[in-house]
């Protein structure tokens, strides 16, 4: 469910309204410290981040590296909320955090004698 997740926000971002995602977003941050030149990149690289975390979360590859990889999406999403203090946002987000952490909990640690 959490991949069908991540695939399909950045599915509807993509092939959606693109540019109209990228306005949004740099409107949100219009009263925040963060200047647009660092906003810009960043907003361009979610959709596709989101994609990619979904398609690996789907086909079960490199787990570890992948839920690290979505572990980083959120601490950026979850970061440019706090700093809109969009807090009922942020307490949604921390879900998914805690799904990635219940996930990343299941693997193997690296290395253990049961491998």
């Amino acid at each position: 469910m959490l991949g069908i997740n991540f695939l399909l926000h950045g599915l509807v971002r993509l092939l959606g309204d693109f540019t109209g995602f990228i306005d949004y977003v740099l409107k949100g941050f219009e009263k925040t410290a963060l200047p647009p030149e660092l906003v810009t990149p960043i907003a361009y690289l979610i959709p596709p981040w989101e994609v990619l975390v979904g398609i690996c979360l789907l086909t079960q590859y490199k787990p570890r590296w992948t839920l690290i990889g979505a572990a980083g999406l959120m601490s950026v999403l979850i970061s440019g909320m706090c700093l809109q203090q969009k807090w009922d946002v942020v307490g949604t987000q921390m879900i998914y955090a805690a799904c990635i952490y219940l996930l990343g909990s299941e693997l193997r640690p690296p290395f253990s004698s049961e491998e």
